[in-house]
């Protein structure tokens, strides 16, 4: 039948790249699809994708569009057992800033026009990344010291590495992507943000609440700690040790982490207690 044609093949792509970071790829596809020969109306169901290390299984249309030049792609795409680093490679340009386990689902929406596909390129869905690792061994470092600190134990030595695990709700739009209900999980530490991150300028804008096991008196040793046991209820929230406000900005490759003191209304809270916590935090 002209108006269902069923398609079966492979396809091979030694070094597909998004121009966005540039970083080739060997992407290997088994496909089953519905085709329209009276409209070049493609459907996919399903297309067996492997990026990398990383498997992808996609189902969904390339349609035309009514009075528009072109089709548009529509996709729902999992990610059941993915790289973390694959996904940073293929949207970032240079090396991943991080290794581990990530699971998606998300929905792909690529219209036609005659602009860079990540400009155009609409995704929203869910993620899971687990037992991740920072590359940066500074990085790694200060994500150590910061899950001793939660866990009351700032002598801990740094180079005892710890694993990070994120989830969260996030949106890509003309190359920005932002996050909601983005987690982040350290044994001491249950970090809370929301934000945005520019694929071209690298740009992060993040702002939320960080949950600790441990009293803020507990994140450091001698007088500080004397110091800080005073303030202690000031930052005590939910059930948790502390609970502090924070923003991580700047940029993929030069983040600042740092106390938002002046998020929201605080005048429950003396700006001693917010001097006593600043003094306390690392936001190298």
């Amino acid at each position: 039948m002209l108006e269902r044609i069923e398609v079966r093949g492979k396809t091979d792509t030694p070094k597909f790249a998004l121009k966005v970071s540039g970083n080739p790829f060997h992407l290997i596809t088994d496909f089953h699809a519905i085709v329209d020969g009276t409209d070049g109306n493609t459907y996919l169901d399903p297309v067996n994708a492997r990026l990398g290390r990383s498997s992808i299984v996609a189902r969904g249309s390339v349609k035309r569009v009514k009075g528009r030049k072109g089709k548009i792609i529509s996709l729902n795409v999992l990610v059941p057992r993915g790289r973390l680093e694959d996904m940073l490679r293929l949207g970032v340009k240079g090396e991943p800033s991080m290794t581990g386990a990530v699971a998606f689902r998300a929905k792909l929406i690529i219209p036609p026009g005659d602009i860079d596909i990540a400009q155009k390129m609409n995704l929203y869905g869910k993620f899971t990344a687990t037992s991740a690792h920072f590359a940066n061994a500074d990085t790694q470092e200060k994500i150590n010291k910061l899950s001793h600190r939660g866990e009351g134990d700032p002598k801990a030595p740094p180079e005892e590495t710890v694993a990070s695990d994120f989830a969260g709700q996030f949106r890509l739009d003309h190359a920005i992507a932002t996050f909601q209900n983005l987690s982040f999980t350290v044994p001491g530490v249950h970090v809370a943000l929301q934000g945005s991150y520019g694929l071209t300028d690298e740009a992060i804008d993040f702002h939320g609440t960080a949950k600790l096991d441990a009293k803020l008196s507990q994140t450091t040793t001698g007088f500080k700690s004397f110091l800080l046991k005073a303030v202690d209820p000031f930052f005590k929230k939910d059930g948790a040790g502390a609970a502090l406000p924070i923003k991580v900005v700047g940029t993929r490759d030069d983040p600042k982490f740092g106390l938002e003191l002046r998020r929201g209304k605080r005048k429950s809270r003396p700006a001693v207690a917010d001097r006593a916590a600043a003094a306390s935090i690392d936001r190298k």
